[in-house]
């Protein structure tokens, strides 16, 4: 009895607690208490006759009971709005229960395309729900203090690290024991199949005798694994010693656990509140993409506007194609002129890269980058314009001619395929970061056939080092509409750009190389992430 009074004790005080969606519903994430309650107590007696002490009475306790859940087949997005409205949060976005029951280890957009279906079929032995009743709610005055009235990353990460994304207003106590089906795009089969299987499975699950015997469970994995599907048991409370369904059903009394919670979100008690707006702003995007609760900060930081440049506005470019260097990948082919004007963007960290073919007769290729509007506050400090910064400094791909690569011939033009970056030693202590603030086309005539070549400009982020960087990334963003051209199967004008959907969402780009892929000219971008 001792373990349904303590944890009794632990659901009763997590009501009125901040609480982030984003992890599994567990107490122990639970954050201080956010709600003004009735300071007069009494003694609650929930179901067991557990008695707990010094209770308010804003608080209450309903009987549970015990229910068979069954959902249909459902797609991703159908899932995790039945897990949300469970647990009174709207919307479809996956949170942090959806994901530790299927076990998902990606990015949710990830998860979702690779996600044929999902159902699930189980028991909740509900003992008890606590609750709140107060009405309406209202926030402690800490909380409303604490909002920041203007967009500022700084705090805005401080609130939730504290307080949370939501409130927890009534917790349910007991225990489940729950088949959890997943199957993955590659699976054949349909609807009903899914439905079958998942019936067969719970016969012997949830019958007499039945439960998770080694031999029966790793019958199950073989069998799901041919068919494409991922099945995990899955259960909350109870001894988990006892292997078959009904005799551990009978245990959960003696050994309950939280097996769900009910929310509602913070801001939504906050009407009136300055600076709401962006705190609302800055939960949906936490919600939305799942930053690691340390990166959040740089993540907030980069939600500034993004733009390309140059244009694409035909008028800036005044130069005649004919005046341009060119490259011919065939005897016959036509001809690829490259416009070769330097590209900067002075202090604005770059995210993304794209090659362009554009132009009156479409016949021009030229190099884009894609940067930040405004400088994040958290560069300002080492990149700001009071801060001395050494002269921009520009590096072009090796010239040794084992880069080389053919497009068409092998005796017509090449594509110089090697790595530009910038790698400085160390000398010091100082820590300094070399970005790409600007990137240019070059082609060489020095040898027997035009090579192109790129160049890139690094600038020096004084007091910020790389911490980890990722390499030769495809294209990550769609490609721009060019209609009319034969030159487009010489090149790929997809977009090389990461942005605050690549967890953790502040990737800059460190640097980049031309490459040959199925007879395109394409780009690979280095990407990294600093430590500021």
């Amino acid at each position: 009895m001792a373990g349904a009074e303590a944890k009794a004790v632990a659901a009763i005080r997590a009501l009125g607690r901040g609480f982030d969606v984003t992890l599994d519903l567990k107490v122990e994430y639970a954050k201080g208490c956010l709600i003004d309650v009735d300071q007069e107590t009494r003694e609650l007696i929930v179901p067991g006759n557990v008695v707990v002490e010094n209770v308010s009475k804003d608080i209450k306790v309903d009987k549970g009971e015990n229910t068979r859940f069954r959902t249909d087949v459902l797609d991703f997005h159908q899932m995790s709005e039945r897990f949300n409205h469970n647990v009174g949060i709207a919307g479809k976005m996956p949170l942090g229960l959806f994901t530790a029951m299927f076990d998902l280890k990606g990015p949710w957009q990830v998860d979702a395309l690779s996600t044929k279906s999902l159902a699930i079929d189980g028991y909740f032995a509900i003992l008890y729900e606590v609750k709140v009743t107060k009405a309406p709610l209202r926030l402690i005055q800490e909380v409303k203090d604490a909002v920041s009235s203007t967009w500022q990353p700084l705090e805005l990460t401080r609130f939730i690290e504290k307080y949370g994304t939501h409130v927890i207003t009534g917790v349910k106590v007991g225990g489940k024991d729950v088949i959890y089906l997943r199957q993955n795009q590659s699976s054949t089969l349909n609807a009903a199949d899914i439905q079958r299987y998942l019936d067969s499975i719970s016969e012997q699950r949830f019958a007499d005798g039945g439960g998770r015997s080694n031999r029966r469970f790793k019958v199950f994995k073989k069998g799901a694994k041919k068919k494409n599907v991922e099945v995990k048991f899955k259960r909350r409370g109870g001894l988990d010693s006892i292997r078959d369904h009904n005799p551990w059903l009978l245990s959960v009394p003696d050994a309950p656990e939280v097996v769900s919670m009910s929310f509602v979100p913070i801001t939504a008690l906050l009407a009136g509140v300055p600076g709401t707006g962006f705190l609302t702003h800055a939960i949906n995007l936490y919600l939305r993409y799942k930053p690691p609760i340390d990166e959040l900060l740089y993540f907030l930081e980069f939600q500034v506007p993004r733009q390309w440049s140059p244009s694409l506005d035909p008028s800036t470019s005044q130069t005649s194609s004919a005046k341009l260097p060119a490259l011919q990948f065939s005897p016959m082919g036509p001809k690829l002129h490259v416009a070769t004007d330097e590209v900067t963007v002075s202090k604005r960290p770059v995210t993304g890269l794209r090659l362009y073919i554009q132009g009156k007769s479409l016949n021009r290729l030229s190099v884009h980058l894609q940067y930040l509007s405004n400088l994040p506050k958290i560069l300002e400090q080492h990149w700001g314009t009071s801060t001395y910064s050494d002269a921009p400094r520009w590096k072009r791909s090796d010239e040794d001619p084992r880069w080389l690569e053919h497009v068409q011939w092998k005796s017509f033009s090449h594509i110089n395929t090697a790595p530009v970056e910038y790698v400085e030693p160390c000398i010091g202590d100082e820590a300094s970061a070399f970005i790409v603030t600007g990137a240019q086309l070059q082609v060489s005539d020095s040898r027997t056939r035009p090579v192109l070549f790129l160049r890139l400009q690094f600038t020096r982020v004084p007091g910020c080092s790389i911490r980890r960087s990722n390499s030769a990334v495809f294209s990550g963003g769609p490609s721009q509409s060019v209609h009319g051209s034969r030159l487009l199967k010489f090149v790929d004008i997809n977009e090389m750009s990461k942005g605050i959907q690549d967890e953790p969402g502040h990737w800059i780009v460190t640097g980049a190389k031309l490459d040959v892929e199925n007879g395109k000219i394409c780009l690979k971008v280095k990407y990294s992430l600093l430590r500021y």
